[in-house]
């Protein structure tokens, strides 16, 4: 008996059609055929990395494989971002086959970690990450919702058993749930992940007087990711260095950046780089929200940098509003927006009063500024 597609092939009515619609096909058990033996081997490398005691992930490799992918299409003629998204898949892929294998895993390195707030986006990351690092992760989280792993029913119960704190909640949340965490008198290391550390950071270093094991860190990247390759990760010590190691040690076997930065220069690097960013974007956003036209015939004649900023706040406008407004809120706003309001009006008054050679210098000093400041330095697009 056919199948539905070899009956749709052979109904098809033109013979040239059909035959190259019957290549197709074929190229596609081949490409089944390749897939299986690709999960085969991916359960043995698995098996050997077993017997080893290494990590489930190896950052690093995974690049290699998102790389070569890439160049594999490229050679071909075809978009690299082809390769990329099918290297990603296939990482994904590899990692659901091998994650019933996990429990096998160099248990003498295991620490038990508790993530307060794992049902949230970043949470479940991190429970995912430490997981598949081989530790033995908790959650405790009040949020209803399903959960892929063990859940405690009392924070003071979960913290008090555990060697690694996490505490992953929304900014305008963490300082009450970080003052819970340490009051239950944590014994092992409590970190936050804050995109902003202006309000926790003056509880994380009373506790670090206090002898708790405290620190900071900041994951620059959303939870979306599959690789840390080339990512950031900012340390905001607090005076516990035992605890900014244990800390760092987790991201260790990865390819991830680590640096270290003080609260304060965090906070006004973030400033920068996350709310001046997101504040354009909304602004953007809002200024084509009211225009008038609609959005459909915007795109109709778009030019590709408009396309390109488009992609852009499209992840801004849908992603988590909450967390945009507290990042507004926590930067140092005032000064953002006055530096931005000041911008604004010099740039009108020079259009305005066709200033054309005032306009020029000014574009020049910009231009400047980046090619001065961007040499060697990649940007990834692909978060």
């Amino acid at each position: 008996m056919k199948s539905t597609s070899e009956s749709t092939l052979s109904n098809s009515g033109d013979e040239t059609l059909n035959q190259l619609r019957q290549e197709i096909q074929a190229v596609d058990r081949k490409f089944a055929t390749l897939l299986s033996r690709r999960q085969e081997l991916a359960q043995q490398i698995l098996l050997r990395k077993v017997q080893l005691k290494q990590p489930l992930r190896d950052f690093t490799v995974e690049q290699q494989v998102i790389e070569r992918f890439a160049a594999f299409c490229h050679e071909q003629g075809i978009e690299a971002r082809w390769g990329i998204d099918l290297a990603n898949f296939l990482i994904g892929k590899s990692l659901e086959a091998q994650s019933n294998l996990l429990e096998q895993r160099r248990p003498g390195n295991r620490l038990r970690v508790l993530v307060v707030g794992g049902l949230g986006k970043m949470g479940s990351w991190m429970c995912s990450f430490l997981h598949n690092q081989g530790h033995s992760v908790q959650v405790f989280d009040p949020q209803p919702g399903a959960c892929a792993f063990p859940r405690v029913a009392k924070l003071e119960a979960g913290v008090v058993g555990s060697q690694v704190v996490v505490v992953s909640v929304p900014l305008r949340t963490a300082p009450h749930v970080l003052t819970d965490v340490l009051m239950a008198q944590p014994t092992g290391v409590v970190f936050d992940i804050c995109s902003l550390k202006k309000e926790v950071m003056p509880i994380l270093q009373q506790a670090a007087n206090q002898g708790l094991l405290v620190t900071s860190i900041h994951p620059l990247f959303g939870s979306g990711i599959t690789t840390l390759h080339g990512r950031n990760i900012i340390l905001c010590p607090c005076g516990q260095p035992e605890a900014d190691a244990l800390a760092t040690s987790l991201f260790a076997e990865t390819a991830a950046n680590l640096m270290t930065l003080s609260p304060e220069q965090h906070d006004r690097l973030m400033t920068l780089t996350l709310g001046f960013s997101h504040t354009l974007n909304l602004l953007f956003a809002r200024v084509l929200t009211v225009s008038g036209e609609s959005f459909e015939s915007l795109m109709k004649v778009a030019s590709s940098t408009f396309a390109r900023q488009v992609n852009t706040t499209l992840e801004v406008a849908g992603d988590n509003m909450e967390l945009y407004f507290d990042i507004q809120r926590l930067s140092a706003y005032e000064e953002l927006f006055q530096t931005l309001s000041q911008e604004l009006g010099r740039l009108h008054r020079l259009v305005d009063s066709d200033e054309r050679s005032a306009f020029m210098q000014s574009m020049g000093e910009v231009e400047s500024y980046f090619r001065q400041q961007t040499e060697g330095i990649s940007v990834d697009e692909t978060e």
